[in-house]
């Protein structure tokens, strides 16, 4: 397993509609700032939450689904490494914690993917 804060992240292009989906917090596509083969970290809150933000803490394992566009995601479990707010705004760091071969070959892929595009940009 690769020391996590030493993984190179990616930044993702805001013109794909990659998003990450938490079903247990909400079902809600989440705004993903960075991409690693073991990582994400993702921005959580959501304006106009109803009827108060949604609990998250440090350690928490959850099901996620990374959307690669509408309708194709990868299924995986995440565990919450860290949680910071700025200005209202809660950031979530977290790591990929359980994910069969295929689902991590398709992340890794992903990545890869990324990192060529934008070496090539």
């Amino acid at each position: 397993m690769k020391e996590r804060r030493k993984a190179k992240r990616f930044d993702i292009i805001d013109s794909f509609s990659v998003s990450l989906v938490l079903p247990g917090k909400g079902g809600y596509r989440l705004k993903i700032n960075d991409l690693s083969e073991i990582g994400i970290n993702f921005d959580f809150d959501l304006k106009d939450e109803e009827p108060a933000p949604i609990d998250l803490a440090s350690d928490e394992d959850l099901d996620a689904q990374l959307y690669l566009n509408q309708t194709l995601f990868l299924p995986f479990k995440m565990r919450v490494i860290r949680v910071t707010e700025n200005k209202g705004i809660r950031t979530v760091g977290a790591e990929v914690s359980d994910a069969d071969e295929a689902v991590r070959t398709a992340l890794s892929s992903f990545v890869i993917f990324i990192s060529n595009l934008e070496a090539a940009l």
